[in-house]
């Protein structure tokens, strides 16, 4: 049976960026159970934030590999894996039922197959047996006649079936081949063709190291790979059998000193002999010549001339008219030939005329360095890989990543002028670069990479590369808009649409569900006072939630309100149509008309978005300004000029009792925060949020949430940390 060489790579970041949650297991069976039974190995992941992810993968897998191992199954491999693929499915469906705690947001009992990722297989000699969807890599890697070649072992998943495990596909990974799994955040950030260099020109566990320093950089991702060799089995020797008492003697002798000794000594004993009688009959060739002269030093003399008159004649019979009397130094150049011939000889004798022990010694002292040599080559984990790097580079892409190394300089020592300046020009030449190999196209987008994160550093933006999904409507559509606002714990989700549904989701159980609504206009927006909520609706109605059900207030105004606030237990609320903000009374239970606040002639807020107060009045414009107010006047107040330019406001809050200003820019899909001074402290953007239709912040969480269509997403607060 060949002896597998199996290394992993796991990465698993827990913090706020985290969207999923992955396990690495490979069994260490006995030596009776791996021989009979083979070695149990997987990758299983979850893609949802919920933090009870770890536990469930925990337990599934330590269920898997109790009842694989256990002596009551199956003596047959395959057999007992779908066995206990079986026993898993059962186990799993029983955990849920007592343990529905275990399932939070989107990872319900109806999603759960969609939200997991695994390959779960046994190998045993070359035979493999595998259980596994296409959200994990599976390759078998084997070699051709030039080069290793990758081909997937799973397709794209077809199975419909409720349960999690399912088919099993079966085959030989042949003495030679290697097999690689991997979660798909490894293929995101190491290709294939690099992943089968690094895999097939490394020791396993070398190859594992390099991938997983490879990978340390990237926070917030999480890796899981395995690799497995299956390398070819070694070649023995086999011995004549001996044919008398003395030679038999002999060949226990020499099997004994093969024992004691390394067992690549005879091998290399047996080479040196054959090589050095080889290069012996090579210089005796070259060394003989018949020796007729009994007084050496006149045969040199006499010979060196011999030889110059031989070259003068053989060389005037095509150049007569060469000038011999100018080449007179020439003896010289043939001297010095013909004692370097008597020196060849010369060194030949004395190889010649050394003990065999002692040439043996020197030849195994040569190889031995030679050896270590490239042992120490070979211990370099990033040798080979560092020359798959280099490879391909070229002059614009090292002249663009000094430039970025400049950026970064001046973005330490506060020059942002200049940085923006130098920027602007790489921005510019980022996309004329042109690539020809993988190592050039994955340097290009770390390039780009770094890019993005100068221009955040310069303009203030916090990326938000992995967004927190907290829920999906699953009765409503990506088309569909909600506003957001929160009353306790619940997230109360109402769609825009007049006669749509309304939605409560619990941040602490993770259920959802509906609510009783009272409303037949479309609903403008969802205010958030002293843990109650109000919406606004399009015919000038307030809907005030209490428990499970709105009830409805109308409001008497002369024109359209577009938004409401309260404060000191009254009623503001904001006409723009009619340049006007109003104080409502209540009487009975029911709003009176507005009294007139602003008392500044010449303020214009037609076109007003939002409304916030704390001692002062806060007016969000469309067009991006905000005024401050003070007793009906307005006071001296302007937002930084920030990048990209804020051009639109669709949303504003200012929590009563915060000194940050929240503002939602649709356009650029941003939430940007400035101070009460109107300097810009940050700007919330994630490349992974297709679109924002509203947002409700909730400061003393550190979290903003917002809504996507029919989509929830928490995006962390992280300059409330500071």
């Amino acid at each position: 049976m060949s002896r597998l060489q199996i290394s992993q790579v796991f990465i698993q970041f827990f913090s706020y960026k985290s969207r999923s949650a992955s396990k690495v297991f490979v069994s260490t069976p006995s030596l009776t159970q791996s021989e009979h039974y083979g070695t149990l190995f997987g990758i299983i992941e979850i893609n949802t934030p919920n933090k009870e992810n770890p536990k469930i993968i925990s337990l599934i897998t330590d269920f898997l590999e109790h009842f694989y191992y256990s002596s009551a199954q199956s003596t047959d491999v395959l057999a007992r894996f779908e066995e206990t693929l079986q026993k898993t499915n059962e186990y799993f469906e029983q955990l849920l039922e007592t343990q529905a705690t275990l399932l939070m947001g989107t990872l319900t009992k109806s999603t759960f197959k969609q939200k997991v990722n695994f390959a779960v297989g046994v190998i045993i000699d070359k035979d493999l047996h595998l259980c596994a969807n296409s959200g994990i890599t599976s390759l078998l890697l084997y070699r051709t006649n030039q080069e290793f070649k990758s081909v997937s072992i799973v397709e794209q998943d077809e199975d419909n079936s409720p349960k999690l495990f399912t088919s099993v596909v079966s085959g030989e990974c042949a003495p030679g081949n290697y097999l690689f799994f991997s979660n798909a955040n490894v293929n995101k950030h190491i290709t294939t063709e690099r992943i089968v260099k690094t895999v097939t020109s490394l020791p396993v566990n070398k190859a594992a190291d390099y991938l997983k320093n490879s990978l340390l950089g990237f926070d917030g991702f999480n890796f899981s790979a395995i690799i497995i060799s299956n390398p070819k089995p070694e070649t023995l020797s086999t011995s004549h059998n001996s044919m008398s008492t003395i030679s038999s003697l002999n060949k226990k002798e020499a099997d004994t000193e093969k024992l004691l000794s390394s067992s690549l000594l005879p091998n290399i004993n047996t080479s040196l002999e054959h090589f050095s009688g080889i290069i012996k009959s090579k210089f005796q060739k070259s060394s003989t010549r018949p020796q007729t002269e009994s007084h050496p030093t006149t045969k040199t003399s006499s010979t060196v001339t011999q030889e110059f008159e031989k070259l003068k004649t053989k060389t005037k019979q095509y150049s007569p008219t060469i000038n011999w009397s100018a080449f007179s130094q020439s003896k010289f150049v043939l001297s010095i030939a013909l004692m370097l011939k008597k020196l060849q000889r010369s060194v030949i004798n004395a190889i010649n005329n050394l003990p065999s022990f002692t040439k043996l010694l020197t030849a195994l002292f040569i190889i031995v360095m030679i050896g270590f040599g490239y042992s120490l080559y070979r211990s370099n984990p990033q040798a080979i890989p560092a020359f798959i790097e280099q490879f391909g580079k070229n002059e614009e892409l090292a002249a663009l990543e000094t430039a970025l190394t400049d950026v970064e300089a001046k973005v330490i020592v506060g020059d942002l002028a200049t940085a923006q300046t130098l920027l602007t020009d790489i921005e510019a030449k980022l996309p004329t670069v042109k690539v020809s190999h993988n190592s050039d196209q994955q340097k290009l987008e770390q390039l780009n990479l770094t890019f993005n994160n100068l221009v955040a550093k310069i303009r203030k933006i916090t990326l938000i590369n992995d967004p927190i999904l907290v829920t999906t409507i699953t009765n409503a559509t990506k088309e569909d808009q909600f506003v957001i606002g929160q009353y306790k714990d619940e997230l109360i989700l109402i769609n825009k649409d007049s006669g749509k549904e309304a939605y409560s989701f619990n941040t602490v159980s993770k259920n959802i569900s509906s609510l009783t609504k009272s409303w037949s206009a479309e609903i403008l927006n969802a205010t958030t006072i002293n843990n109650a909520l109000y919406a606004l609706s399009a015919n000038n109605t307030i809907h005030a939630l209490s428990g499970n059900t709105f009830t409805s207030y109308p409001v008497p105004s002369s024109a359209q309100i577009t938004d409401i606030t309260y404060y000191n237990d009254r009623l503001y609320s904001l006409t723009p149509s009619v340049n006007q903000l109003s104080r409502h009374a209540t009487v009975g239970g029911a709003y009176q008309s507005g009294i007139t606040w602003i008392q500044e002639s010449g303020v214009s807020i037609s076109d007003a978005v939002g409304l916030s107060i704390d001692t002062r009045v806060w007016v969000a414009l469309k067009n991006g300004v905000v005024k401050k107010l003070f007793k009906g006047y307005t006071q001296a107040f302007a937002l930084e000029q920030i990048q990209p330019p804020l051009t639109t406001i669709d949303d504003f809050t200012k929590n009563e009792n915060s000194t940050n200003l929240y503002i939602l820019d649709k356009e650029q899909k941003r939430v940007i925060v400035f101070n009460e001074d109107g300097a810009l402290i940050t700007q919330y953007y994630s490349s992974q949020i297709s679109r924002i239709d509203s947002m409700y912040v909730n400061e003393l969480a550190k979290t903003v949430y917002v809504t996507s269509g029919n989509e929830v997403y928490a995006l962390f607060m992280t300059h409330l940390n500071n």
